[in-house]
């Protein structure tokens, strides 16, 4: 596991404190984002995937591999809404075709949700 060297010029929060878990998620999604596959981090609240994930995207902005946005979601959020978004930060090549401005797509969505059966 990486040892936590502090630096004061970095706000509170926007800290990683390595733990087991964050060590992990981060090989984890390294591996996987180096072969070019889709990632899905699984796991309790506050065991850092928002953070790694939010932290892995901006070092590849910061590298020119990628633009990223953000979208937030509420309860009342439509798909008609999510697609306007999206489609804002693409160029349009034609009827329902769409090519991205950049390099490279990718989502994060954070706190999925799945709905269960009420019996």
């Amino acid at each position: 596991m990486p040892k936590y060297r502090h630096n004061p010029s970095i706000p509170f929060h926007h800290l990683l404190v390595p733990t087991a878990d964050t060590a992990c998620y981060s090989f984890l999604l390294d591996s996987l984002l180096r072969c070019g596959r889709s990632v899905l981090l699984c796991g309790g609240a506050g065991v850092g995937k928002t953070a790694i994930v939010a932290q892995r995207l901006s070092e590849l902005a910061a590298r020119g591999a990628l633009s990223h946005f953000k979208l937030h979601f509420s309860a009342r959020t439509g798909s008609s809404a999510v697609q306007a978004a999206i489609e804002t930060k693409l160029m349009k090549r034609g009827k329902n075709r769409w090519v991205d401005r950049s390099i490279q797509i990718v989502q994060a969505d954070d706190a999925v949700q799945f709905a269960t059966l009420k019996l």
